[in-house]
């Protein structure tokens, strides 16, 4: 196990089955270096052969001198999981959220990745190399229609930069500039540091923005991966709703 550093503290780190075995270890060993702990899992009442609840886990978590919030969350259930990303930030505040997902189902992967975290997921200071320019196609076509669904008050209600590093045919990086006067999308980086860093395939990223693919269940299923404001990727979640007619 790898010392503590106290690089984590501040950050959220987002736990599902954290209430008992390899997810439970990790969020101690997480709470040791500082972070805040949300215990995401179904166990809320005791089993009869298995120890562990959320609220034993956050009395541990506690104990070791972290905070832990425990939430009750069935990860098939889109509504658990929007709420306690809602809990989270009111508990903890407006910290990048670093989640772990489906401990119990991928316990080496997971382990390995804890054994290699070594930042707290914030932005880089060095720019990212440039890309040529992409090919037309769905990305194109939905950043288009993105552009067109913007508006001064759009603008005004969200106050934020997103950027977009997808994978795949078409894919790049590009920007949603929701700070600017009358907003603003493009290839590329913006010309303004980044609020949310959202990757994912550009597949994923057309059926999220069409509303074929919800974003919390793709944050959660780990198809989506987010750096930064995780109020703000929440606003854009509900600018997403009112395109997805369009697109």
């Amino acid at each position: 196990m790898l010392p503590n550093t106290g690089r984590l503290a501040g950050c959220t780190v987002f736990i599902t089955g954290a209430s008992r075995g390899i997810g439970k270890a990790i969020a101690l060993k997480a709470a040791k270096d500082g972070a805040n702990i949300v215990i995401a899992a179904k166990t809320a009442q005791p089993h009869p052969k298995l120890l562990g609840t959320i609220y034993t886990a956050a009395e541990e978590i506690e104990a070791v001198g972290g905070k832990a919030l425990p939430c009750i969350v069935d990860v098939r259930d889109e509504q658990q999981i929007s709420a306690a990303v809602e809990k989270a930030i009111k508990k903890f505040g407006g910290h990048p959220l670093q989640p772990d997902f489906f401990l119990d189902e991928y316990p080496e992967a997971v382990s390995k990745k804890v054994e290699s975290t070594g930042a707290v997921p914030e932005f880089k200071e060095e720019k990212l190399q440039l890309q040529p320019k992409p090919r037309s196609g769905a990305v194109e076509e939905t950043f288009r229609i993105v552009k067109d669904s913007l508006s001064d008050d759009v603008v005004k209600a969200t106050q934020a930069i997103y950027l977009f590093e997808l994978s795949g045919e078409d894919g790049g990086t590009w920007f949603l500039d929701l700070k600017s006067k009358g907003g603003n999308v493009g290839y590329g980086e913006p010309s303004d540091q980044a609020d949310v860093v959202m990757s994912m395939t550009t597949d994923d990223f057309v059926k999220m923005f069409s509303g074929k693919l919800k974003p919390t269940m793709a944050f959660m299923s780990g198809k989506l991966k987010i750096k930064g404001n995780m109020a703000l990727a929440i606003k854009l979640e509900k600018l997403m709703n009112q395109m997805n007619a369009r697109l």
